[in-house]
């Protein structure tokens, strides 16, 4: 592999449709490690994400082993601040990301990381992006449930603004609205002052526009109970 770098990016995606869980533990230490040898090989970064996602989407993530490694929430934070203007790379790395941030160890990682700062700018960046505004979404609102002390990192970042954005932008989508709400319920709830900050965007005229869109939707009816 390391002599004929153009095999690796169709490797890796083939290692990343693996079902068998103890392969794939090791599929996931192999990525890592050739997404850690080649890191300015941008070809080799965007399938590397692409693969660790591929094994997220079925339900392979492996949280203990990611945590442990201290390589794959590093690797795929650096791919995202490496090509903020792909679209594909945010996408993917939103959602891997999202998946990690269920765990605790996992979520503290990713602030280490500097993860919260990448998924906002990836939100930010690709507003028109359906896909990269839920997972970014996703990502902060499991972040807030699985390391409540990310919520001082995550509303400094900007993400009161951010989340505002998404949800007016893609009033239709389910995901993006619930996980809107998922993260103002939490900032509302932490501070009065970052309640006050809510309420003084258009966030809440999409609260309300959400709560008659998706009326059994639990995370939107529990925020506007809170927030209006």
């Amino acid at each position: 592999w390391k002599s004929d770098n153009s095999l690796l990016p169709e490797t890796l995606l083939r290692l990343g449709e693996g079902r068998d869980n103890q392969s794939n533990r090791l599929i996931v230490c192999v990525i890592v490690g050739l997404m850690q040898d080649h890191k300015d090989y941008r070809v080799m970064q965007r399938f590397g994400v692409e693969a660790l996602s591929k094994l997220a989407e079925a339900g392979l993530v492996f949280h203990g082993l990611i945590a442990a490694s201290n390589h794959v929430i590093p690797s795929t934070v650096h791919v995202m601040q490496q090509d903020t203007s792909d679209t594909a790379i945010q996408e993917r790395g939103c959602f891997l990301l999202s998946k990690l941030a269920e765990d605790f160890d996992c979520s503290e990682a990713i602030v280490v990381a500097r993860g919260i700062p990448a998924v906002l700018a990836a939100v930010q960046n690709h507003y028109y992006c359906v896909d990269v505004q839920r997972h970014g979404c996703e990502t902060l609102a499991n972040l807030f449930e699985s390391c409540p002390s990310c919520c001082f990192c995550i509303a400094n970042a900007g993400a009161i603004p951010a989340v505002e954005n998404a949800m007016r932008r893609h009033l239709s989508d389910l995901g993006v609205q619930e996980s809107g709400c998922r993260i103002l319920y939490s900032l509302a709830l932490e501070s009065e002052s970052w309640k006050y900050q809510i309420l003084q965007t258009s966030s809440v005229s999409s609260i309300r526009e959400a709560r008659s869109r998706f009326p059994y939707s639990p995370y939107i009816q529990q925020a506007a109970l809170v927030i209006l």
